[in-house]
């Protein structure tokens, strides 16, 4: 790991996983915002469920 040429798979190792990661939070998330927008009186309420859901499942998937 001393030459720098051999930096770029575990870099683009773990950009790829990092997207992977994301990708699977947001779809999670984005199937119980359908609940959550017909459970919130407001969109500053819609928000605060969303944001608490995105914080559930990251931490849900990095227990995993």
């Amino acid at each position: 790991m001393r030459d720098p040429r051999n930096w770029v798979r575990p870099v683009v190792a773990a950009g790829v996983g990092a997207s992977a990661g994301t990708a699977l939070v947001l779809l999670r998330v984005r199937s119980k915002n359908k609940r959550n927008r017909a459970q919130s009186k407001d969109i500053l309420e819609l928000a605060e469920r969303t944001l608490r859901d995105v914080a559930d499942e990251a931490r849900n998937l990095l227990d995993r």
